[in-house]
């Protein structure tokens, strides 16, 4: 007689709290729910079982960094790169609304099983929206941001008539912006830095962050910024934050003592390494390789719009990235070596970054820069998920969270792209075979 559960038997587990794997292990299943896992566990009579032995199970990825409203194309941000003489802004918002589907779905084919947006639009409620309706799509976090004093149209072009950021040049305005994203389901918040080359509306800025915090804090919405200069760290650690988006560059670098206190302090830090190489860089002098993941689940439509020529009145001397990269590099050592939780955010939208399979592309990042492949399993999952405040449900294969997890056929531990090597996807307790998942040919 069925029980309705799901016994998955014999593969080494890595449970995504750091602990060591444990070979032989059992996954017990019920409905979308981990029921028991571990070794040793009794399987009830009746249960469905699927054999994994040879295999190796990881908690589903939990991306801390995308955006919907951009598509990962050399189209989307005509502010950088102007192609709009074949493709106009419109054609672009329009293929970025229309392809929202396709977009998931390649996101879980990645092994991304949670995508926290970090602010945008009203498109990043609508995928959120959308993902709720579709069955083979990660769980969408919506990030409502990012709020800051810089008037938007100074960073993006409207997002069909509507500004990118969420602009407050008041307090009372920060204020009503929290309620605004409490009234839209937000899941978190996302505030925006100020500074170069937004000088001069930093005045009093602290003053909004903290009623910010205050705010949100009302409705226990996490909040996560935007900071890329040490200053910024500096002068918001003590702010109330629970998570940084970003590394500062180049010769700005922080110091031990500054990274002491944010490990002190449990703020997660999503480094982003990836982001600054691929579309400052690779993009413009077409030095990017792709992963293997990036091939098999990437949209393939998106990586295509790689290959166009930039421009010559956009191209930039990518020379000067190499010194600004490595201060990226030097940063993140310092707060690995200080103890700072470290999440894996990808930026995917940004052009060059294509949602869901280039988390890998940051995990490997991680890995050159100095991190393990068993520290980069916990920053993709379990401490991506503390952004977005959902580590009690996701991030990690505990009983009573959710059966959000990964069967692969080579060892992550020994090389971070083992990751890469999926063969089921288990989103909710409703399991993938890969090729099920995998994007449309164009």
């Amino acid at each position: 007689m069925s029980t309705g559960v799901t016994a998955y038997l014999g593969a080494t587990l890595i449970d995504g709290t750091g602990a060591g794997p444990q070979p032989d292990a059992i996954i017990l299943v019920e409905d979308s729910t981990i029921v028991g896992v571990g070794q040793g566990l009794a399987v009830p009579e009746g249960a469905s079982v699927v054999d994994l032995a040879g295999r190796w199970v990881v908690p589903g990825l939990v991306d801390a960094h995308v955006h919907f409203f951009e598509s990962g194309r050399i189209y989307n941000n005509p502010k950088t790169i102007d192609l709009t003489d074949q493709v106009s802004w419109e054609q672009e918002m329009a293929w970025i609304y229309d392809r929202l589907p396709i977009t998931l779905q390649t996101t879980l084919c990645a092994g991304v099983t949670s995508a926290i947006s970090l602010g945008g639009p009203e498109v990043e409620y609508a995928a959120k929206e959308l993902a709720q309706k579709m069955d083979n799509t990660p769980d969408v976090y919506a990030g409502h941001g990012p709020i800051t004093p810089v008037p938007a149209h100074l960073m993006f072009r409207d997002w069909d008539g509507e500004p990118a950021l969420r602009n407050a040049t008041t307090v009372v305005e920060a204020v009503e912006e929290i309620r605004t994203a409490v009234a839209k389901g937000a899941d978190l918040i996302k505030l925006g830095e100020v500074g170069p080359p937004f000088d001069g509306y930093e005045v009093d800025y602290p003053e909004h962050v903290a009623a910010m915090i205050d705010e949100a804090a009302r409705y226990n919405l996490p909040v996560t910024m935007h900071l890329t200069s040490v200053a910024g760290y500096e002068r918001y650690l003590d702010s109330g934050i629970g998570s940084i988006q970003h590394t500062p560059l180049g010769n700005d670098l922080l110091s031990a003592d500054t990274a002491a206190e944010l490990a002190e302090r449990g703020i997660v830090v999503a480094p982003t390494l990836s982001v600054f190489k691929r579309s400052s860089v690779a993009i413009i002098d077409k030095s990017f390789e792709l992963e293997p993941i990036e091939e098999r689940c990437g949209d393939p439509e998106v990586i295509e719009s790689w290959y166009v020529e930039v421009p010559e009145a956009n191209r930039q001397d990518t020379s000067v990235w190499g010194p600004l990269l490595e201060g990226s590099r030097t940063n993140f050592r310092t707060l690995l070596d200080a103890g700072v939780p470290m999440a894996a955010g990808s930026d995917a939208g940004n052009f060059g970054l294509v949602h869901g399979a280039s988390l890998h592309y940051e995990l490997v990042e991680m890995v050159r820069a100095g991190m393990s492949p068993a520290q980069a399993i916990v920053s993709g999952t379990l401490n991506s998920a503390r952004v977005a405040g959902i580590d009690d449900r996701t991030g990690s294969l505990e009983s009573a969270k959710q059966a959000d997890f990964l069967v692969l056929t080579e060892n992550p531990l020994v090389d971070i792209r083992n990751l890469q090597s999926i063969e089921y996807v288990v989103k909710s307790g409703v399991r993938f075979a890969h090729e099920d998942l995998l994007p449309p040919s164009p």
